[in-house]
């Protein structure tokens, strides 16, 4: 059993792999979690879905479903996910890369339990 410290303070005991090599991994301090191995993970995604579409063609739904913080109607920011999205989009790819409107990835999941974890 082995003390994992995350990024937000929690740190849990995870049984880790008899592979598992305490001389290359310390995880009783914060690591990135680039850099964790698949056992330490407090969450797994199950991909669902992966398809090619126009940045431009981004619905409302799936603006929310980017991480669309509801509490913004209440604290005053703009109330339109679509715009909040692009906000967000142009703020990290700053080249007017919206206006362009490029192909990209529309990668669905779901969260699953870990592998130790399932019943």
């Amino acid at each position: 059993m082995w003390n994992i410290a995350y990024r937000d303070g929690q740190q849990l005991v995870k049984l880790a792999p008899a592979a598992y090599n305490p001389t290359i991994y310390n995880y009783e301090r914060w690591t990135p979690s680039i850099h964790m191995p698949r056992w330490a993970s407090r969450i797994d995604l199950l991909i669902t879905g992966v398809r090619v579409e126009r940045l431009n063609s981004l619905t409302i739904a799936d603006a929310k479903a980017e991480g669309y913080p509801e509490e913004r109607e209440i604290d005053g920011g703009s109330t339109d996910p679509w715009l909040w999205f692009r906000g967000i989009w142009d703020g990290i790819y700053p080249d007017n890369t919206f206006k362009v409107n490029p192909w990209v990835w529309v990668i669905e999941f779901e969260h699953v339990a870990p592998a130790g974890e399932r019943s």
